[in-house]
């Protein structure tokens, strides 16, 4: 072991409660140099951090940014060389303190691998400071043209094709791990890996219907089935092409893309549930399987084209149907656009359109390296597996930007690789494995050019096929496709990277430091950020513009011959906010010029202007003066019945900015109604039917105007199209969200939209858009909360109609089903209680739920298996119970020694808990909870039993040592949640004493929550309803 170092020395002599470095537990201004990437570690949060590389070691980032060894890979170089619990404090005598540790060890590794492999890391134990000395195997220095003419990469291909090979022959998976590998194998262009590819598409021809409707996996395993047959000609697997085609065609939504799975639309999820993480890969395997020869639905394809490429050059793709996306990255789906166009480009004819969206959405994937592998739902995984194979494409066409971002990047790569030759997804938490990593691994073969995906030339089994020339909008909007800065760009300012851009002037998610300091960036450089190739910088320094009060230039730029300019001068105008539209720090109506008005104005005139920049300029004309609105209705009027929806709500919110003149928003109102009723789409319906019942609180619904806003929610209940088969949901969600704007604006309007809802039939409704009705849900009251506000006539009214009309549907549905459904009975019983107040559930037993007597027992788990990091969210689980308290939750055992009191039983608060949320009784000092109390039943006598349970963790819960409810999640702080008991388990109820038992955890603070006060979160009670039928029917 080497002596300690000097970095080592200086850290211990800063020690000082208990045994980790003070130092390190800094808060915001831990970190010493500029922000770069957005995956640093937050001080104040927990971070994964996986394997360190081909070391072997495992670790997490530990508040404060310490990074703490959890392990280390069996058969890895760390083995036996480090210990679970150990803080990483440097390695090679550079200090982790106040730097990114992702990026201090990754660089670390490519140096140890480019010179004698060692390294040597400072450690900090419990009982002192100690050096480890890992040696990992010499792989050379990354050429200067990596990944090309590299014999680092190559060996890092060899190693991962071995290890892949290997990987994919022992797997029995057919989905996303498996087909990401095969990918890879195929990237490498060596034949030797054909045969272990043909055995696991094997697996697919041998079971036809395991083509499936999971957009995920047909979308990857698409591409890998018809690179496959490209490579081969092997006609085998073109029945699983097809029927993956097939797939497409049945299951597209909006004529747009595709869901995660299955055909059930969720409008209230990412614009109609749409998927484009998903979806874009179904769009390449259709591209692809064009080329394979099979029969596509030319109508399929040309709406998923379409979809996407609309986004391109107007920010970051985004999630589902909504507008651009306005952050430093995209998690990848631009990326995935940039991989379609590549395919869409070996299209016959003029694929210039496909050429130059390729090239943008690449040049996008470049320049958002600060936001690499950050995500929503899946981390990252996205960029993760697509950055690399997009970036490839501008290797020569942007050859000094591409080795920029990939030479500064390298850590990442090397920090991913695993010791055994596999790729991960380093800082990707939930993905960083083997089956992700493999497509990150295609960096290093996209010079191989052996997929076409990556470029490969035409196949000899290909077809020829065709693609429309022009997609969405007219030749202006190709300039937004554009790789080079516009005009005068060099004249201004100088060259900045793009984290210190999106630090001073923001993102759709941060205001940037001009925000706060307008004289934190000059106006010199915003001039040259106006003109550069990227929408993101152009919108957000046009944004800047505006704050810094620079009218006249933004003036100017309205007039500047290229649509880019123009455009930006409209998103500083609209304070441009992408995915939410225009922003909250908009131009006001008095800043407008008479030169800015005229401007704007003709550019919805102008049949040649940019889709575009029109569709920025009607939100624009809803700013101006409303004089000035008023006086170009006419040139407003033709964009309501454009064919996308962007234009549509565009349009519909410049003639709703004439509210501010109630005699011209008089004449306006029948076409705005018309407009919300007739708008199909979910995403601009739902804000449609947001502003009209703005108004319609505004004027009330008494006055004249408000009397035609009401006549046009009613007719949203009468008239709004339902589409057959499952595209009914985006009709009906279009419908009941009506409703609930306008129930919640105006409840006296609430008996007439009931009627028409029950006239039109109740019967078109499911259970869950009923039960939405009925009960409200998302911040939005239900019919029978309104009912409760409402006073005089109007409720008298409402009971009417909901007892006369909707009672009869509800009763149907019970008796159809299993008759056990508790919001259904719910509502039924609250219908039911106009005219019976004494009907509903009753509280199972005697003391009194509030009084009874719980005997409880909180203790930490001990055994090392049982230990789970507070980190985690997801606690509930199994473990060793402290001694003689193994039947615990049995009637006859004794309890007599635990704590006592009434229940909720708590601890600590929550951010998201009610204001009223109390604890009865302290839950104690242990993280896991026993909890049992007794109740006397006279007779066993209801029809129907339910559980009900507040608790925030999952749970397991007995009756009369019986387990009858179990819950592995976790739910809302102080809910409230009911459990219907099956026969079988109210069976255990009996006359006489009965005992409730329940097992359950404390919640901690996680990553997502850093601003919680208290440490730790419990709040648990249990109990047990009866109702009988009589009182429902």
């Amino acid at each position: 072991m080497h002596k300690p170092s000097q970095l080592l020395s200086t850290l211990l002599a800063a020690l000082t409660v208990g045994w980790l470095p003070a130092t390190l537990h800094a808060g915001d201004g831990y970190y010493t140099g500029e922000p770069v990437y957005e995956l640093r570690p937050k001080p104040e949060s927990h971070k994964d951090m996986g394997h360190i590389g081909p070391t072997g070691i495992l670790a997490f980032v530990d508040v404060g940014v310490v990074v703490k060894i959890e392990g280390a890979r069996k058969g890895s170089p760390a083995e036996g060389k480090v210990e679970a619990g150990e803080v990483i404090l440097g390695v090679n005598g550079q200090p982790l303190k106040g730097l990114n540790p992702f990026v201090v060890l990754g660089k670390a590794i490519t140096k140890a691998e480019a010179g004698d492999g060692k390294l040597v890391f400072d450690l900090q134990t419990k009982s002192g400071a100690r050096q480890a000395t890992i040696a990992i195997p010499v792989m050379g220095a990354y050429g200067s043209n990596w990944p090309l003419d590299c014999p680092k990469s190559a060996k890092i291909v060899d190693l991962a094709a071995t290890f892949y090979s290997k990987h994919v022959s022992e797997s029995d998976d057919m989905a996303i791990p498996i087909a990401l590998p095969c990918l890879f194998l195929l990237s490498t262009g060596d034949d030797a890996h054909l045969p272990v590819i043909r055995k696991h598409l094997q697996k697919f021809i041998d079971q036809p219907n395991s083509i499936g409707d999971n957009t995920w996996n047909n979308g990857y395993n698409g591409i890998l089935l018809a690179e496959y047959y490209l490579r081969t000609g092997d006609k085998d697997v073109l029945p699983l092409v097809q029927a993956i085609c097939d797939d497409a065609r049945k299951r597209q939504n909006f004529d747009s893309a595709w869901k995660h799975w299955g055909s059930d639309i969720n409008p209230s999820y990412v614009a109609g549930g749409l998927m484009n993480p998903a979806s874009t890969q179904v769009l390449t395997s259709l591209l692809l399987a064009k080329e394979c020869g099979v029969n596509v639905d030319e109508k399929t394809l040309t709406n998923a084209l379409r979809y996407f490429w609309r986004f391109v050059g107007h920010g970051g793709v985004p999630y589902g149907d909504h507008r651009a996306e306005g952050g430093i990255g995209s998690n990848g789906k631009d990326a995935m656009i940039a991989a379609a166009m590549q395919v869409a480009m070996g299209a016959r004819g003029d694929t210039s359109i496909y050429a130059s969206a390729r090239d943008y959405q690449s040049l996008a994937t470049l320049d958002s390296y600060p936001g690499m592998i950050m995500g929503h739902a899946d981390n990252g995984r996205g960029d993760g597996i697509w950055r690399g194979v997009a970036s490839s494409y501008l290797f020569e066409k942007k050859h000094e930007r591409f080795r920029e971002v990939m030479d500064n990047t390298t850590w990442w790569y090397d920090l991913s690789r695993y010791d055994d030759g596999a790729m991960g997804l380093a800082s990707c938490h939930k993905f960083n494995d083997a089956g992700s990593g493999a497509a990150a691994a295609m960096i290093y073969t996209s010079p191989r050019k052996a997929l076409r995906i990556l470029g490969a030339a035409r196949s000899k089994h290909a077809k020829d096929f065709e693609l429309p020339v022009r997609l969405w909008g007219n030749d202006t909007d190709l300039a937004f496709h554009s790789i080079e800065p516009a005009a005068d760009y060099g004249k201004h300012g100088a060259e900045m990277p793009t984290e210190r851009i999106m630090r001073l002037i923001g993102t759709a998610y941060s205001g940037g430091e001009v925000a706060e300091n307008p004289d934190c960036i000059s106006l010199d450089q915003l001039q040259r950020l106006v003109r550069q190739h990227g929408y993101k910088a152009r919108c957000q320094a046009a944004k800047a513009l505006r704050i810094k009060g620079e009218i006249k230039m933004l003036e100017a730029l309205l007039q500047d011959p290229d649509p880019r300019l123009r455009r930006a001068a409209l998103d500083g105008i609209n304070d441009w906010n992408y995915y939410f539209g225009p922003g909250k720090e908009t131009l006001a109506a008095e800043s407008f010029t008479p030169q800015m008005i005229e401007s704007i104005s003709a550019m919805v005139s102008n049949p040649k202007e940019s889709t575009y920049v029109a569709e920025g300029a009607l939100f624009a004309i809803s700013l101006m003066p409303v004089e000035a609105v008023g006086k170009r209705i006419d040139a407003i009027m033709p964009w309501t019945r454009h064919s996308d929806w962007w234009l549509r709500e565009a349009s519909f919110t410049a003639l709703q900015s004439l509210e501010r003149d109630p005699a011209l928003y008089t004449n306006v109102v029948p076409t705005l109604t018309k407009l919300m009723v007739e708008e199909g789409h979910t995403m601009p319906r739902r804000r449609m039917n947001e502003a009209l019942a703005d108004s319609l609180k505004k004027f009330g619904s008494k006055s004249a105007i408000g009397q035609e806003l009401a006549k046009g929610f009613d007719a949203a209940v009468s008239e709004t199209e339902l589409i057959e088969g499952p595209r009914s949901r985006e009709g009906k969600y279009n419908i009941t969200h009506a409703i609930a704007m306008a129930t919640k604006v105006a409840p006296e309007t609430t008996p007439q939209l009931a009627e028409l809802l029950a006239d039109r039939g109740l019967e078109l409704l499911d259970d869950k858009e009923l039960m939405q009705i009925m009960h409200g849900g998302r911040g939005l009251a239900g019919m029978l909360e309104v009912h409760d506000k409402l006073e005089g006539d109007a409720r008298e009214q409402l009971a009417t109609v909901l007892f006369e009309k909707y009672r009869p549907e509800l009763t149907k549905r019970l008796k159809a089903g299993k008759g056990d459904d508790t919001k259904m009975i719910d509502a039924l019983l609250g219908v039911i209680q106009f005219r019976d107040s004494d009907a509903g559930w009753k509280i199972l037993g005697i003391p009194s739920q509030t009084q009874r007597v719980w005997h409880y027992l909180s203790f930490e788990p001990t055994a090392e298996k049982d230990i789970l990091a507070k980190r985690e969210g997801k606690r509930h689980r199994k473990v060793t119970l402290p001694a003689g308290t193994g039947d615990w939750y049995m009637p006859d055992y004794n309890a007599g020694s635990w704590q006592s009191g009434p229940a909720p039983i708590g601890k600590g608060g929550h951010p998201r808990a009610p204001k009223n949320l109390k604890h009865a009784s302290p839950w104690g000092d242990g993280e896991i909870l026993l909890a049992r109390t007794t109740f006397e039943l006279d007779a066993v006598d209801y029809d129907l039993y339910r559980l009900r349970t507040v608790c925030t963790q999952g749970f397991d819960v007995y009756l009369n040592g019986e387990k009858i409810q179990s819950y592995a999640a976790w739910a809302d702080p102080g809910e409230n949640r009911e459990w219907p008991m099956a026969p079988r388990d109210a069976a255990l109820l009996r006359k006489g004493t009965n005992t409730i038992a329940i097992y359950t955890t404390l919640v901690y603070p996680s990553s997502q929550k850093p601003k919680w006060k208290d440490e730790v979160f419990g709040h648990v009670n249990c109990y047990i309803e009866g109702l009988r039928k009589e009182d429902l029917y």
